[in-house]
């Protein structure tokens, strides 16, 4: 480097920091040695590899791997960092200095290995801009474009700056954002708890931040009326079937979950014979195993009345059928139960302890007890659907162990396999069965577990093209959007494809964070589902990731609960030298085709 002249005290000054000297080097040549780079700018190696990982993790540049190197893309269209350059982006800086607009073309034509049949094209990396400005009084925080894991710095400085001119409310226009996912919401979250800085308390009251935005549309979360108890009790309930809109956003983020509520003290639970109560533990688990439809109603009546002369709360969530059942065993009883279709609530297994048995456990913290008849695994369940069942029946025992809650499960003898019988005696310490009750010798949820742990099967050859895409923090939205392109080319609608797009997001994010900072995206189509699967390095060691509340004062923890509640099946299968996560959409059913209808015609004129 040429000499660089030296302020009065000695000290050297330039316009430009290292970060961008390594960028505008990048720009100019892609392939160039992390050695080249530092000889060129005068710092170390070291230093060099450090600026291109702030570089890479803040969306500035794209990695793509070629044989044994590392080619490097510049997004031109990222923003400057401080406040004050915000609304500008580093394509004129970079133009500048390559002379051309060479930042602006697409990235490197690696040819992609044999598997990988379809690759979509990389989109623009869409900005995050922000301002702060005082208006009437108030201090504004105007934000547009995506708030991801890339952008939330750029937000977390312009809250910060807002907090700090004010002691008033702080405004959050988020009114152009059309995209904001779990890590933005905690930004958000965070910005309203207390907080020290620089040695000094200040307090940001939840009061001082206010959201203002649209009303609420697929693909941005919300915290706005996060304060909201989610409930599962009534008749008119219906699934969070758009969890991540404002709307619905109070399911996942309402406080406390089936590990934050303290244990009730213990009590006897008279639903069983005393010798068969654990004296450690008031949770009972019993299986119900039933014949016909009043073998049905002879084991559940009894339930359902004992918890409703106790004074408990008590619940069905049950399929639509039985559900019937219920109401008409019951007469005028039933308007006290909270009835639950688990056809729809229960829909994605993965959401039926926090969507369902915790949710309304919760809603009632004082009660002496709390009822639940849950039948999760009925006749017609998918064999895609029954791993995931299974496993949610083992977990069951480990979400509720400590609290005074029972949760007895039916299980249809003349319409389900004698394997899944077999599984729910490894699943339920308890066994009732025409008026009697034994322990169940098989008891073994932990093996449950481990037992459908078992690598995913792979697309069915008919399945179509599958599109495979590596992915970093570079070039996250690259990959969501590649995937809402897919989703939307196989006729989903707008709501299920901004959902695919939130869901991919949120899974690679949790790969990029727990996973080795990268991972892979396939997305395909077969047998009327939309899947998206992604794999990584890490290992997921808690069961029950994804099923628990995450509680307004929580740091993450929402990702792949989210998958659980906007997805229609999530399957998971885990080592540690790796995870691949499922998330399945139904398509719609595609309208009849003029020869569908004319065949139809025909067959009803047939005598």
């Amino acid at each position: 480097m040429g000499s660089v002249e030296s302020r009065s005290d000695g000290k050297a000054w330039t316009f430009l920091t290292n970060h961008a000297r390594v960028m505008i080097c990048i720009a100019q040549a892609p392939e160039a040695r992390v050695r080249d780079i530092a000889e060129k700018i005068g710092i170390t190696e070291r230093a060099t590899h450090l600026i291109i990982s702030d570089l890479e993790n803040a969306g500035y540049l794209t990695r793509t791997r070629i044989g044994r190197r590392n080619a490097y893309t510049v997004n031109p269209d990222r923003p400057f960092r401080h406040p004050a350059e915000a609304d500008h982006d580093v394509h004129a800086l970079i133009t500048l200095f390559t002379g051309h607009d060479e930042a602006r073309q697409s990235r490197p034509n690696v040819q992609p290995p044999a598997a990988r049949e379809e690759t979509p094209p990389m989109s623009t990396a869409p900005a995050l801009t922000a301002q702060v400005s005082q208006q009437g009084g108030y201090v504004v925080v105007t934000a547009a474009g995506s708030i991801d894991f890339t952008t939330r710095p750029l937000l977390e400085e312009h809250l910060d700056q807002a907090l700090r001119l004010t002691q008033l409310a702080v405004i959050v226009d988020l009114s152009k954002v059309h995209f904001c996912d779990s890590v933005g919401l905690n930004v958000f979250l965070r910005a309203r708890r207390p907080r020290h800085r620089r040695g000094h308390r200040r307090t940001a009251e939840p009061s001082r931040i206010c959201l203002r935005h649209h009303p609420p549309r697929p693909g941005f979360l919300s915290p706005a009326r996060s304060g909201d108890r989610h409930s599962m009790a009534g008749e008119r309930h219906q699934p969070p079937r758009r969890f991540h809109t404002g709307r619905r956003f109070h399911t996942a983020s309402g406080a406390g979950g089936a590990s934050s509520v303290s244990a009730d003290p213990m009590t006897t639970d008279t639903s069983i014979h005393p010798e068969h109560a654990p004296v450690d533990n008031p949770f009972t688990h019993p299986a119900l195993f039933y014949s016909g439809e009043q073998d049905y109603l002879d084991g559940t009546l009894p339930f359902v009345r004992r918890g409703l002369h106790a004074g408990d709360p008590v619940a069905a969530a049950v399929p639509g059928p039985n559900l019937d059942l219920l109401r008409e065993g019951l007469g005028e009883d039933a308007s006290a139960v909270a009835m639950i279709d688990m056809q729809v609530g229960g829909r994605n297994p993965g959401r039926i302890i926090p969507g369902v048995l915790a949710a309304f456990a919760d809603a009632h913290p004082g009660a002496h007890r709390v009822w639940i008849i849950g039948e999760p695994i009925w006749p017609g369940r998918s064999p895609q659907e029954y791993p995931a069942c299974v496993q949610h029946e083992a977990l069951i025992n480990r979400a509720f162990t400590g609290r005074s809650v029972s949760i007895m499960c039916p299980y249809d003898l003349e319409g389900l396999d004698p394997a899944v019988v077999a599984d729910a005696k490894a699943t339920h310490p308890i066994i009732r069965r025409s008026g009697q009750e034994e322990i169940s010798r098989a008891y073994a949820p932990d093996d449950i577990i481990d037992t459908y742990n078992q690598p995913l099967p792979a697309p069915h050859p008919n399945s179509g093209a599958v599109t495979v895409l590596d992915f970093t923090a570079g070039n996250l939205h690259q990959v969501r959007q590649a995937a809402a392109e897919q989703a939307a080319g196989h006729t989903m609608t707008p709501d299920r494809v901004n959902a695919v797009e939130l869901v991919v997001n949120e899974l690679a994010v949790n790969s990029i964070r727990h996973g080795g900072g990268s991972g892979t995206l396939r997305v395909w189509a077969e047998d009327g589902l939309f899947i998206c699967e992604v794999t990584d390095k890490g290992h997921l060691t808690d069961p029950l990731a994804g099923r628990r509340h995450a509680g307004l004062s929580t740091e993450g923890g929402r990702g792949l609960l989210l998958a659980h509640y906007t997805s229609d099946l999530v399957r998971l299968y885990t080592t540690p030298t790796g995870t691949t996560i499922r998330a399945h959409f139904t398509l719609p059913t595609p309208p009849p085709t003029p020869a569908d209808l004319a065949s139809r015609a025909t067959a009803r004129i047939r005598p």
